[in-house]
């Protein structure tokens, strides 16, 4: 867990390496985010000339699978940001993603993406419960605590493994090449790119670096390999002003790793549904009644959204075999929603509803099975599988054919013609990124 260690002067809490792959519950995200009107800049020092960031293409390797695209709603639309998993299920992140101090304006429905790479998210989405954040930056503006720690509905972290935090001296700083890992708005917010270099100036609360960002990337971690391991330092928040100082981040101090360390400890435990109050349906329904009611409560529909409700009613339309509330339980399970993530009853539900010809159950099944942490990994079912979900119409299914038959994976032989077949009927039915295919093809 995250507690406060010292060595000499440094500060850290200890990272965590998951001992095997994760399992991945992977979803196609369609997002189009808008980024946040923070100036943040392309200087081209590093590399005379050029910008010096790369992408991560293997984004669910280690430590890559840790840095996350955020996505968060204001009154004004939805804009994308950046942030990394430092505990089981806390983010850090930039404060202004999640708190505009100008319109004293707190985001609404903040998802995380682990491990995004274009609009493969491997993780899902994960929903964030709970935001902690500075006095000093939500009441005063101050840009040296533009910091926050989201707390998500899924602890994740106990499959993707974690990274550490660690407060270093000024000195140790200038020392250290340091890491710069986030979904810049250039690149649509949904690749991840990264950049390496020293630190040019340190401040008590905050540095200065010649690293290559751009909007979206604020929150992103800012940190460094040591002992083998990696250690977030701060975030980044903001580009270059006119003083011409650098891009800039907000540094750990001391100070703030034992806050930010205190709101992990107080949010160790997610919160548990006392199993006295479970919601009971009238004896009188209909599976497919109680299972309306299961999704009004699931989506929120003219009333309080609360998975947990939710679920319970959907056990109860599942046990009468009705195939949408196996479908949908399955969904609770994988993404923890209402009940704890258990991906082997989410792949038993799917099945049971596959076997009844759900058409979206095809395709996560076909995901699990090409995942192979589940089940033993078999890329001719997943195929088959994910190809029966495009047969039956299913956008998403259609949507990953194209891109098999596009670079020749997961069975098929590299066809152009055939991928723009899939790519148009998936724009068809209003997916925007065949729509951005075929403008290439």
């Amino acid at each position: 867990m995250p507690y406060a260690h010292e060595k000499k002067d440094h500060l850290f809490t200890e990272p965590n390496k998951p001992s095997k792959p994760p399992t991945q519950s992977v979803q196609i995200y369609n997002g189009r985010p808008s980024i946040m009107p923070f100036e943040e800049k392309i200087l081209m020092r590093i590399v005379p000339g050029k910008d010096g960031r790369v992408r991560v293409h293997q984004t669910t390797d280690w430590p890559h699978l840790i840095h996350g695209q955020l996505s968060m709603e204001y009154s004004d639309g939805e804009y994308g940001g950046s942030g990394i998993l430092v505990g089981p299920h806390h983010v850090l992140t930039a404060g202004h993603n999640v708190y505009n101090s100008d319109k004293k304006e707190w985001a609404q429905n903040i998802y995380v993406r682990l491990g995004l790479n274009e609009t493969i998210a491997p993780f899902g989405g994960i929903k964030v419960a709970k935001i902690c954040t500075f006095n000093s930056w939500v009441q005063k503006k101050d840009s040296r605590y533009d910091m926050a720690l989201l707390i998500l509905e899924r602890s994740i972290g106990y499959e993707t493994g974690w990274c550490g935090l660690l407060s270093l001296d000024n000195e140790s700083l200038l020392k250290e090449e340091v890491t710069i890992t986030g979904y810049p708005g250039d690149q649509g917010c949904n690749k991840m790119m990264t950049m390496a270099h020293t630190i040019k100036n340190v401040e008590p609360e905050k540095f200065y670096y010649d690293i290559d960002t751009n909007k979206g990337q604020s929150g992103s971690g800012v940190w460094i390999n040591k002992w083998r391991s990696p250690y977030v330092i701060g975030v980044h928040t903001l580009g270059e002003g006119a003083l011409f100082t650098g891009n800039s981040g907000v540094r750990l101090s001391h100070s703030k790793l034992k806050k930010v360390t205190k709101w992990i400890s107080k949010n160790l435990a997610l919160q548990q549904h006392d199993s006295t109050q479970r919601e009971q349906p009238d004896p009188q329904k209909s599976s497919e009644e109680i299972y309306k009611e299961a999704m009004t409560f699931y989506n929120g529909d003219n009333v309080e959204k609360d998975y947990i409700k939710a679920a319970d009613l959907l056990k109860v339309a599942a046990n009468q075999e009705f195939v949408e509330a196996e479908y949908q339980l399955g969904m609770c399970y994988r993404m923890g929603h209402g009940v704890n993530t258990n991906f082997r009853k989410a792949f038993d539900l799917f099945k049971k509803a596959a076997d009844k010809n759900h058409t979206v159950a095809y395709y996560q099944l076909g995901i699990l099975y090409k995942g192979g942490n589940i089940v033993h990994q078999d890329i001719d079912k997943s195929t088959e599988l994910i190809k029966k979900s495009a047969d039956l119409g299913y956008v998403d299914g259609i949507y990953l054919l194209g891109l098999s038959l596009e670079y020749g994976h997961n069975c098929y032989s590299k066809d152009l013609t055939l991928a723009k077949e899939c790519f148009k009927k998936a724009a068809a039915l209003g997916d925007p990124n065949a729509r951005e295919k075929l403008k290439h093809l």
